[in-house]
């Protein structure tokens, strides 16, 4: 008896618990999904409650990469025999194929649980290179490639053109924007470069498209010249540049006039002098693809004009010493003969000032020991000192007014016969700044 009741209770308790219920169905919609990098990828979620009762559910999602997923883990309130649906959103940043699980539980019973699976197909977006060319044509470089695009893009395609060594000779960038296929053109620059054999490269993204490229020599120099006029000479600058591709040796010829002085600040590789005038080269060597340098040279007028200036200059200086003679002190010195009993000599002075005042003047002479000074004198007397050289006569004149002068004499016995040398006689004062001059007279012979 016992047996069977305890039979009747678990049946009923079976039957009670909602484990044993058909429980829960969860459904995704769609199962799978193939959607571009950092596009949104939309599924639909629908759960069902079949547990015949009201009961609060957790969704959650298991899976890599569940910080692309909008919302996280939520609860959601389901009536008995309800669908309720809500929607997951993903916004992948990665290519690859992602599985995630979806888990159901009850909140009251978390041993009454339900999961579906789902799939996410991420595809890189792509943007690639076709069909490139390339056509020289004068100093420029065609271009033509074809970007291809899954879906409305922009991206930065780089051309670079290396030489033949590896070098990078050119590059550029620039932003492209296409959808489906899109044929671009543009245009290089090939001045500067010099003539061979190099590669063109086109990068876009991963993608990387080559092609040789070949430039054929081209010689083109040019120059041009500029005259600078100035009072002592005239600059001539002539500008050579290279706008070839190659690098050159350029002989530049200038004619000169006959008759000029010419300077030259570039040296010229040889002159020839001819009637009209003369003929310079000059050797610009190793001139690079588009490199500029200039020759310069100049036609001299100053020689012209030191001739006058030296002319100017002897007449200047013939005037100032002409003026400086005229104008400055002078003394003069010369001897009057006197017949009597014994023979004596009057030695006259003569001292002018013709044009300014003058200061601390003194007049110094010197008679010779074979000569004697009497002590007697017909104007001012002299301070006289005698010693066995001879005798020093010292007047102290002071000022002198302009124009002015003055006259000073004394007499001499010579003490021997013939002729008797005398010295000069200086006349001292001082100048404008207080220095001293000194003048003196001219040797005399008695």
């Amino acid at each position: 008896m016992k047996k069977a009741l305890v039979a009747v209770f678990v049946a009923f308790m079976a039957l009670a618990s909602p484990a044993f219920a058909k429980s829960l169905d969860v459904n995704v919609v769609p199962a799978s999904k193939s959607v571009l990098q950092w596009d949104f990828a939309v599924f639909d979620l629908g759960i069902k409650n079949d547990l015949g009762y009201k009961d609060s559910f957790l969704v959650s999602i298991n899976g890599p990469h569940l910080d692309w997923k909008m919302p996280g883990d939520f609860f959601v309130v389901i009536d008995s025999g309800e669908t309720r649906f809500s929607k997951i959103v993903f916004l992948p940043a990665m290519e690859g194929n992602y599985v995630y699980t979806i888990v159901v539980s009850s909140f009251f019973h978390p041993d009454v649980k339900t999961e579906g699976t789902f799939t996410l197909s991420v595809k890189e977006r792509e943007m690639g290179l076709k069909n490139l060319r390339a056509d020289v044509s004068g100093s420029e470089l065609k271009v033509f490639f074809d970007v291809v695009s899954t879906d409305e893009r922009t991206a930065t395609a780089r051309a670079e053109l290396i030489s033949s060594d590896g070098s990078l000779a050119f590059s550029m960038e620039q932003p492209i924007t296409a959808k489906g296929v899109k044929t671009v053109q543009d245009t290089l620059p090939l001045s500067g470069l010099e003539a061979g054999q190099y590669t063109l490269k086109i990068s876009l993204g991963k993608d990387l498209l080559e092609t040789n490229v070949s430039i054929t020599p081209l010689s083109r120099i040019s120059a041009s010249s500029d005259v600078t006029a100035g009072a002592l000479y005239d600059e001539v600058t002539i500008t050579v540049s290279n706008e070839g591709n190659m690098v050159e040796d350029y002989v530049l010829k200038e004619s000169m006039p006959a008759g000029v002085m010419t300077g030259f600040v570039t040296k010229p590789q040889r002159c020839i002098n001819g009637e009209t005038g003369k003929e310079c080269e000059f050797l610009v060597k190793g001139l690079n693809v588009g490199e500029t340098r200039q020759v310069t040279y100049r036609i001299e007028h100053w020689p012209t004009y030191a001739q006058y200036a030296a002319g100017l200059l002897v007449v200047a200086l013939l005037g100032v010493f002409s003026t400086a003679e005229v104008t400055k002190p002078r003394i003069k010195k010369r001897v009057m003969r006197k017949t009597g009993k014994r023979d004596h000599h009057t030695v006259m002075l003569e001292i002018r000032n013709p044009l300014k005042e003058i200061d601390s003047v003194i007049v110094r002479d010197f008679v010779s020991p074979l000569a004697r000074v009497p002590e007697t004198f017909e104007h001012l007397a002299p301070i006289v000192r005698r010693s066995e050289a001879g005798t020093e006569l010292i007047w102290k004149i002071g000022k002198m007014k302009p124009r002015e002068v003055r006259v000073l004499s004394y007499r001499m016995k010579p003490l021997v016969g013939g002729q008797l040398k005398m010295p000069r006689a200086y006349l001292r004062y001082r100048g404008r700044g207080g220095e001293r001059i000194r003048v003196a007279s001219s040797h005399l012979t008695v």
